[in-house]
């Protein structure tokens, strides 16, 4: 369901993480420049780095609880360092908001 590319990030319908609510309209790839999302695969909350895959109508879900298990070590590597990457991101601006 893209509805334009630019560059890497590929624009969706609308959809709110089922973990935290945020409003999400894009995803991107990590591995692939021109790939769409699929069913099953994973996307990863920039807000909250919860987990959550596509489902068969290409609307996000959370992924189940022991999901990471069922990964290879790669790709499940790849989905702990965004998670990190996400929440220090996260932190980060939490600290600059109350600063100011």
């Amino acid at each position: 369901m893209p509805l334009k590319r630019k560059q890497n990030c590929v624009r969706l319908n609308p959809d709110l993480c089922p973990h935290c609510g945020a409003y999400l309209d894009a995803a991107t790839d990590a591995e692939k420049v021109e790939a769409l999302p699929t069913p099953g695969d994973i996307c990863l909350c920039l807000q909250c780095a919860g987990i959550c895959l596509w489902n068969e109508d290409m609307w996000l879900e959370k992924a189940p609880p022991d999901f990471l298990e069922t990964l290879c070590p790669g790709h499940r590597s790849l989905v702990e360092r965004a998670q990190e990457l996400i929440r220090t991101v996260s932190r980060t601006a939490e600290k600059r908001k109350a600063q100011h």
